[in-house]
């Protein structure tokens, strides 16, 4: 396997032409808050190669590790992989619902959205990684306890899976979020670091790299608290499918799950090639790619956790995060025969209840 290596070069290529997308259609609504029926995007088309085209959405980051070596990997499968790429998994859900895409990765919470959104050709079929969210400080703020966080500016992206374990965590510790100010942050990077630099913030809780990166750098520590200490132990992302699609094409979709699955295995063989790839894809120093990799856990089955989905879903309803309670339903949105296929494991050993 080691002869992946050299499949830098190409992934390069490959990122570069799906930077290009076209940005996703917004979903319509009708006025009782229901998905109106979305524009419906052209199929992705037959490759000249012969090989049959997927279009896959990610987010281009650390955590997707096997991703970058898929457009490679899939011609093993007779398939031409297309990475697209979106900032946000509400963007990357959309896209999937209305055509764009035929496959993406999104969060764990879209597994909640697609039945608050009344999404009703999408389903999830694979988990891909665990972990990756941490509360980090700044140098100059000691914090050892749970306690020590009473007062303290923390920044925060509202809404997503940090914000949820934040927020849980600390109740699991008796103590609650309005004893602590909260800084709601709506984009990571410089501004980011610059604020945690100059102390408008103590801490913040994000994802990596933005969280390595300070640390890397010198001013800020991992502080030494778990806030994936609650019942969805820190699930973070998985694929979903368009089942319009796939209804279609249902081998295809197991030939996308194995090539992932080739690349997932690989990378945690080799974690140097991991944070090697990644550090040039996305610009980074590697010495920040190197520090992230330790704070994934990327399961190498691809097992999706149906018990932390629904338990997230109860979260999302407690912290006002989503309308109601979906957890009953979640197992509805959740296929483990693709994966069941591609794996040649039963569901009951990839994560199902």
């Amino acid at each position: 396997m080691r002869k992946l290596s050299c499949l830098v070069v190409a992934l390069a290529a490959a990122l570069a032409a799906s930077a290009c997308a076209p940005p996703p259609v917004p979903q319509a609504r009708t006025g009782s808050g229901a998905p109106a029926e979305a524009p419906r995007q052209a199929a992705a088309q037959p490759a000249a190669s012969g090989l049959t085209p997927v279009r896959f959405g990610w987010g281009k980051q650390v955590s997707d590790a096997g991703y970058f070596l898929l457009p490679e990997l899939g011609k093993k499968y007779g398939l031409d992989i297309d990475l697209v790429p979106f900032r946000r998994y509400p963007e990357a859900l959309t896209a999937l619902a209305t055509g764009e895409v035929e496959l993406s990765h999104v969060g764990y919470p879209q597994i909640s959205f697609i039945l608050e959104q009344g999404i009703r050709n999408a389903k999830v079929i694979a988990g891909q990684v665990d972990g990756g969210t941490n509360l980090t400080m700044h140098n100059d703020v000691p914090v050892a306890e749970w306690t020590d966080l009473l007062g303290k500016k923390i920044g925060i992206f509202p809404g997503g899976p940090g914000d949820l374990n934040f927020r849980s965590s600390l109740g699991r510790h008796n103590l609650d979020v309005s004893r602590v100010e909260v800084v709601k942050l709506t984009a990571p990077g410089p501004q980011l670091y610059q604020a945690l630099k100059t102390r408008e913030i103590d801490g913040f809780v994000a994802w990596e790299p933005f969280q390595a990166t300070p640390y890397v750098e010198g001013y800020a520590y991992y502080a030494p608290l778990d806030i994936m200490d609650n019942p969805t132990r820190g699930v973070n992302g998985v694929i979903a499918v368009n089942t319009d699609w796939a209804a279609k094409n249902p081998d295809t979709v197991v030939k996308f799950l194995q090539a992932v699955l080739d690349g997932q295995r690989h990378m945690l063989e080799n974690k140097d090639e991991w944070a090697q790839v990644t550090a040039e894809q996305l610009g980074i120093p590697i010495e920040v790619t190197r520090e992230s990799i330790k704070h994934f856990d990327l399961p190498p089955n691809l097992e999706l956790h149906q018990r932390e989905a629904q338990e997230m879903s109860r979260l999302m309803k407690e912290y006002a995060m989503a309308q109601k309670d979906w957890s009953a339903e979640i197992p509805t949105v959740l296929d483990y025969s693709y994966l069941e296929r591609a794996s040649g494991k039963p569901a009951s050993e990839l994560g199902k209840d």
